[in-house]
């Protein structure tokens, strides 16, 4: 007797809130594209770039920083996107990391180098990572809003369905 909540190993079973998941707009507009033309490292490449420019924007650092060193400088310790201190005071490493990481794994070898996915999946969660990556700014954005110091280029995005 199988239960329907207790997936069998080996057989997929339906993800509801998977079935109706849609990517960052900001992030769909650029990878979405570049799938339907069957190139999924250019998806990945722009959906990383995406982020980067908008981290960019959000700082309002300029073009001489790019991939992990934007990422250091906007998101680090002091940075204009460093999330709030945590209990104790102590700088939140977590987002600065992933930020920093996402690039130094994703955008900054395919802006060098051919890059190849053989498993389009793989494409696929590089592209999910972008966009929850974009998440994560829409709230540094509603924080520098908040404060009163947020820049006209770096507006919010659309809502999502």
């Amino acid at each position: 007797m199988l239960v329907a909540a207790e997936p069998v190993r080996g057989i997929p079973v339906a993800a509801p809130p998977m079935h109706n998941w849609h990517p960052h707009p900001m992030i769909e507009s650029e990878a979405r594209p570049q799938f339907l033309i069957r190139k999924p490292d250019q998806a990945v490449f722009a959906a990383m770039k995406a982020v980067e420019v908008r981290v960019r924007q959000l700082a309002g650092l300029g073009d001489d920083l790019y991939g992990v060193d934007l990422m250091n400088k906007a998101l680090g310790p002091g940075g204009p996107l460093a999330d709030p201190p945590t209990g104790g005071g102590r700088h939140n490493d977590g987002p600065w990391s992933l930020l920093a990481g996402a690039m130094a794994m994703f955008r900054n070898p395919a802006g060098h180098r051919e890059i190849t996915y053989d498993d389009e999946a793989e494409a696929v969660e590089a592209v999910a990572l972008a966009s929850a990556l974009m998440r994560h700014l829409d709230r540094a954005q509603a924080r520098l809003v908040a404060t009163g110091r947020t820049i006209e280029a770096a507006s919010p995005p659309p809502s999502t369905p």
